[in-house]
């Protein structure tokens, strides 16, 4: 028999999933063009790590799979995207931190 209540549950899930991603690409978006904040790198890292999690979750137990294993092929990929969120973010305050400096370093000469 199939549980509608559990169904209409997953889809929010997925529609919620879907969603975070529309989010995070606009965001993106928008900090392509901005660039002010260092942990932006993070925001769209964990923000997309989210919304496929939400995804994927919701499509995992609609299909009725509840035996999920991940392999150490898995946890190596996310240690790896982990460390390069973690370079975006120190590349993109370092390169803050050069502007802000040549900034304040051009006021100072005009006093």
């Amino acid at each position: 028999m199939i549980d509608w209540i559990m169904i209409g549950f997953y889809t929010v899930m997925l529609l919620l999933g879907v969603w975070q991603l529309y989010r995070v690409y606009a965001f993106y978006k928008w900090d392509k063009k901005a660039k002010i904040l260092p942990t932006a790198p993070a925001v769209i890292f964990y923000g997309g790590y989210f919304g496929v999690v939400l995804i994927l979750t919701s499509i995992t137990f609609m299909t009725g799979t509840t035996n999920i294993k991940f392999g150490h092929t898995f946890y190596v990929i996310v240690g790896i995207l982990l460390m390069l969120a973690a370079l975006a973010i120190f590349r993109r305050g370092s390169n803050l931190l050069n502007r802000f400096c040549v900034t304040v370093y051009r006021i100072s000469e005009l006093f």
